[in-house]
């Protein structure tokens, strides 16, 4: 990325501190939003402007054909592949198509993700396509393959394969079984889908909280280090991003049903969400055992109640498929290699691999997954001799938030979320584009509170603008240590942020609640202040006179 990806978010910090300590706060405010929209049309532009030229000029427009290869063929062809014969049937197809591989080729196997030769792998199960499909499947993957810049072609067969929830698998699967490649206009409008699902999460932003907040989150997602540019020319990828905005603001208005609603639609279409509710879990078994705060624990168990009840919905939805039930035993199966996997591989984001990272100081260059896959290896047994500290610091932090929970907002449980999330799991860098809504929990218009977490998240898009130009997705092993030790900074100033509010008689309680009861508490402690202004203090009318000097 230019310079410019630098530029804007530290100048959109500068601007964050001039109106938090500037003397004239009403010009300062007005000053800023114009500032702040200004700067998030320019990062708009600056990240999407080619590609919304391309989708004028270029049949399918700006395409990030390796997303596209694995989400539209995954979903398209859910009811016949499994989680792990995606690679293995690509293959068979190539054979009857475009021949673009190879007996050379590199692929990952995706029942243990070691990258083996290409008949190493167990075969497709072709019975499961009927004539007419597998022509189709050959045929896309044929298409795809064009698509694919030459020098992608080969290492395509060495990334994780296709790892969506079967409940995500079936709806997109409608949609791709609907829209062709050989639709051109169709389907250049599907892959941009994701653009426009970023774009109504801020409007929504803009309107439940104000221009300023959705304009300083835009900047944030639009220049993210871990998907710039990558809102465009994907298949349905980020369709979790408005559903969890939708759920953060429901949740603000205190309404919790909807709030699970779409979360759990967040939940189902990347599960990833699941461990945000963890720490509203943690805040729901901290209230429950007292019983002076029945209406707080009544809203966190609604909360509950409601989003299990959708997951179930879901996991059924994810049932229609051709596979039926067993195909969520085998996203399970899949899942759980994956995640042990992304502990060892350097551009992903979590505590175990920081921990994994930094224990291991011996790694060889690389610049592709086949190369890096040595490396891998060498961090996972780096972690096991570590493991300990990740066990250490993970009770330490369910202890640590516990003896806080006292002092945790309603919406601060939130970005508690987060910081459970980093402890407990390592994903790959585009889902923590989620850190944007942070801004809803900690909004640019109510003092300087949040003011920390706004500038942490924007220093961290300008530091990977500048150190990692290319993208987030490399191999460099110093640039990463460093990069992870900045995101676990963020996480425990996160940390100290959520669990820094004052303990009131109101603690558990929703935020409009909470206000009221400390009010209330305010003016029983000092009864003699409840009445305010001047006709208040000295009296009015007849009742001055006769309480005058000289009164009965």
């Amino acid at each position: 990325m230019p310079l410019e990806a630098a530029l804007i978010p530290i100048v959109c910090i500068g601007v964050l501190l001039w109106k938090a300590f500037t003397r004239r706060p009403a010009r300062a405010r007005a000053v800023a939003r114009t500032a702040f929209v200004l700067l998030a049309l320019a990062s708009f532009a600056l990240a999407y402007g080619g590609a919304l030229r391309e989708a004028v000029t270029k049949p399918y427009g700006k395409t990030d054909a390796w997303g596209v290869f694995h989400y539209y063929l995954g979903a398209k062809y859910f009811s016949e592949l499994d989680y792990t014969s995606f690679y293995a049937c690509v293959l068979a197809a190539d054979l009857d198509g475009a021949r673009v591989w190879d007996a050379r080729a590199k692929v990952r196997d995706l029942s243990t993700y070691a990258i083996v030769g290409r008949d190493d792998i167990a075969p497709c199960p072709r019975d499961r396509f009927s004539p007419p499909r597998w022509s189709a499947f050959v045929k896309d993957v044929t298409a795809l393959q064009s698509m694919l810049p030459e020098s992608e072609r080969a290492a395509v067969l060495t990334d994780k394969g296709f790892n969506p929830p079967p409940s995500w698998s079936v709806l997109a699967g409608w949609v791709a079984n609907h829209v062709p490649l050989d639709h051109a206009r169709a389907a250049k409008a599907m892959f941009n889908v994701d653009l426009a699902f970023t774009l109504i999460a801020l409007i929504a932003l803009a309107v439940a909280v104000d221009i300023e907040t959705a304009s300083v989150a835009a900047i944030f997602v639009f220049l993210y280090f871990g998907s710039v540019g990558r809102l465009t020319g994907n298949f349905l990828q980020y369709a979790w991003f408005p559903a969890l905005t939708g759920a953060v603001l429901a949740w603000r208005s205190d309404r919790y049903r909807q709030s699970a609603f779409w979360w759990a639609l967040a939940t189902l279409a990347q599960t990833f969400p699941l461990a945000l509710t963890s720490a509203i879990g943690l805040r729901y078994l901290w209230l429950w055992k007292d019983s002076r705060r029945g209406d707080a624990v009544g809203h966190y168990g609604r909360f509950i109640a409601h989003y299990a009840t959708w997951l179930v919905a879901g996991i059924a939805v994810g049932c229609l498929s051709g596979r039926g039930p067993r195909a969520w035993w085998e996203w399970a199966q899949k899942i759980t290699v994956h995640g042990a996997y992304l502990v060892g591989e350097v551009f992903d984001i979590g505590l175990r691999n920081l921990i994994a990272t930094a224990a291991s100081s011996g790694t060889n260059s690389a610049h592709s997954y086949l190369e890096d896959y040595p490396n891998v290896m060498g961090r996972l047994a780096a972690f096991k001799s570590y493991e300990w500290i990740w066990y250490l610091v993970a009770i330490g932090a369910l202890v640590g938030v516990l003896a806080r929970m006292k002092h945790v907002t309603h919406r601060g449980v939130l970005g508690l979320g987060f910081v459970m999330m980093y402890v407990l799991l390592d994903l790959a860098p585009y889902y923590y584009a989620s850190l944007a809504v942070l801004f809803a929990v900690f909004p640019l218009n109510e003092g300087r509170k949040g003011l920390v977490i706004h500038g942490g998240l924007l220093l961290l898009n300008a530091y990977h603008a500048v150190r990692m130009s290319t993208g987030y997705v490399t191999f460099d092993w110093g640039e990463h240590l460093v990069s992870e030790m900045m995101i676990a900074g963020l996480m425990l100033a996160l940390l100290v942020m959520a669990t820094r509010g004052r303990s009131v008689e109101g603690s558990g309680m929703p935020d409009g609640v909470a206000k009221e009861a400390r009010t209330q508490s305010s003016a029983e402690r000092r009864p003699g202040r409840q009445r305010t202004g001047r006709r208040a203090r000295r009296g009015t009318g007849p009742d001055r006179r006769r309480t005058g000097a000289g009164g009965p």
